[in-house]
């Protein structure tokens, strides 16, 4: 698990050094001095891996980079379980942050790192006292020994929701959700859910959808979800809207929101449909018989094709019955 952060690290570090416009630490250097950082910041990853965290500090000292040492600072403080070095390492990504305005995104990584020290209680008072809610939800994300904590926190996110979240917002609000099923969070869950499908209908129709599918998903309680995405599929007047959610839903079979009638009589709209609809004919009904795996029409689709176009669909064999040639199952 320690060497896969670093090796995100390592990869998220070098991506920011090279694409943030630091055009001085960039752009002017040569291919000799590349060399020479990427030896550095190797031979700071292996002392990191054999926890000679010291000695990695040490060798930080010959980079010039800001991007390259936030880089190692921040792979040291996720990587050691010593509580003093994780302090001294977020005091050197503060100064660098605090010295370079481009490096105001270390902010979150300095919250990330100071949390790993955090008893729960700590942890509870730091995250109530976030207000972005956005950073909040990145760094709660692991469940308390003790419910009562993790209900605390929830119970502040539901506080916190902004008016008019976009759908990136709302669906990482749900997820967080899932970081305890103890029943005495039910109430405050269920808060959550109502508020953030209310929310979610100021948002369009493919933003609802993609909002309310996973949250259907994961509830064992979501007759009134899917009543709502019914509604959405009925209400969409433009066929190429309507199509593309009703393909999403049926891809969802197990939540039995579109009925075989739904979904022949989408069907017919899409071979009747005008070429001024805007619409792939081909790919819509490639698309909904794929969803319900009606591998023969999708091979009477692909087989009225030019040779030249069959190659663009994809074609699954179909899944032997159990038992079915199958001699250790007989």
């Amino acid at each position: 698990m320690r060497n896969i952060i670093i090796i995100m690290v390592m990869i998220i570090g070098f991506s920011v050094m090279s694409f943030a416009g630091d055009t001085n630490d960039v752009a002017m250097i040569t291919e000799a001095e590349m060399n020479e950082v990427m030896q550095i910041r190797d031979d700071c990853y292996k002392l990191i891996q054999e926890e000679k965290m010291d000695e990695a500090l040490a060798q930080v000292n010959k980079l010039k980079s800001s991007y390259d040492k936030a880089d190692i600072y921040s792979s040291i403080g996720f990587s050691t379980t010593d509580k003093a070095m994780r302090s001294k390492v977020v005091g050197l990504l503060e100064s660098i942050k605090q010295s370079d305005e481009t490096m105001a995104h270390l902010q979150l990584t300095i919250d990330k790192i100071k949390v790993l020290s955090m008893s729960d209680e700590e942890k509870v008072r730091f995250f109530k006292s976030t207000r972005d809610l956005s950073i909040l939800l990145q760094l709660f994300n692991n469940s308390f020994e003790d419910p009562k904590h993790s209900s605390a926190v929830l119970d502040h996110i539901a506080n916190i929701m902004p008016k008019s979240p976009d759908m990136m917002t709302l669906n990482m609000i749900t997820s967080s959700l899932s970081i305890s099923n103890d029943p005495s969070l039910a109430d405050v869950k269920k808060t959550i859910i109502s508020k953030v499908i209310n929310k979610s209908k100021k948002l369009s129709n493919y933003d609802q959808i993609g909002i309310l599918i996973p949250l259907a998903n994961s509830q064992e309680e979501n007759s009134k979800i899917k009543k709502d995405l019914k509604g959405i599929y009925d209400s969409a007047q433009d066929l190429s809207e309507k199509v593309s959610i009703g393909i999403q839903l049926c891809f969802n079979q197990s939540l039995e929101i579109l009925s075989k009638n739904d979904l022949a009589s989408l069907e017919n709209q899409i071979n009747s449909a005008d070429k001024s609809v805007g619409i792939n004919q081909v790919d819509s009904l490639f698309r909904l018989a794929e969803c319900q795996n009606d591998i023969n029409k999708m091979k009477q689709i692909v087989a009225a094709l030019p040779e030249e176009e069959k190659s663009m669909y994809y074609i699954p064999e179909p899944v032997a019955s159990e038992g079915e040639n199958n001699p250790v199952a007989k």
